[in-house]
């Protein structure tokens, strides 16, 4: 539901799951609620579940797209599927590429 939320074709899905860099002399360490990757693009999505969600969910997303290492050739797109009421300025600011209500996974 997810791929279909966001209009990712499935077959051009390379991976697809959580993510876990550690940490190293030369990179900084992050977690990632869910992580999908294509040819082009990866989709770092945030996932939060409280009845208030705040903008430091924002300072979150760009704290993990500055650890994240990866190939030169990609494209981040940020992705937040919530369940909750969330700050009106994560809406005004656009600071994500895609907002995904946790109610909309489970429509038919």
């Amino acid at each position: 539901m997810i791929f279909k939320q966001l209009r990712i074709p499935q077959h051009t899905v390379l991976y697809a799951g959580p993510y876990r860099q550690s940490k190293t002399q030369r990179k900084q360490g992050c977690q990632i609620d869910l992580l999908i990757q294509t040819k082009r693009s990866v989709y770092l999505c945030e996932i939060k579940f409280k009845s208030q969600i705040s903008t430091s969910v924002i300072q979150e997303v760009d704290r993990k797209i500055g650890a994240i290492k990866l190939p030169k050739n990609q494209s981040i797109r940020t992705v937040l599927i919530y369940d909750g009421q969330l700050a009106p300025s994560i809406e005004e600011d656009q600071a994500f590429d895609f907002l995904i209500p946790a109610s909309e996974l489970f429509v038919i």
